[in-house]
């Protein structure tokens, strides 16, 4: 299945990049579609003293968009695009207290104490 899906994306791509390309439109089309692949940089924030940044992670948007021309300089421009977003943080201390949704969580770090009973 991995491999037909292999196939699958590679044939995708083929066809993808197989239609013109051009940076000036020589003939008056009323739609333009294209597609957008881009890397990003993403990371959290947060406003809980327990909890700090702990760096950011790389992650990758991609999707397709469209443009409807009204005159030959002007247009309405639309898409769908999928963001792979994230980043790290750091709980400090033995436990933290975290509100998620009105609900008060406690959240535990395991390891920290190891060796305390010895």
């Amino acid at each position: 299945m991995k491999h037909f899906t292999l196939k699958l994306g590679v044939l995708a791509c083929m066809i993808l990049f197989s239609l013109s390309l051009t940076a000036q439109n020589e003939s008056p089309r009323k739609m333009a579609l294209g597609f957008i692949a881009a890397p990003t940089i993403n990371w959290m924030s947060t406003r809980d003293e327990n909890i700090e940044n702990a760096g950011a992670v790389a992650g990758f948007k991609f999707g397709l968009n469209g443009d409807y021309y009204f005159s030959p300089n002007y247009a309405f421009s639309t898409g769908l695009f999928l963001n792979k977003t994230g980043g790290k943080l750091k709980y400090l201390g033995d436990s933290s207290r975290v509100n998620l949704g009105g609900e008060e969580v406690v959240l535990v770090n395991e390891g920290l104490n190891e060796g305390a009973n010895e």
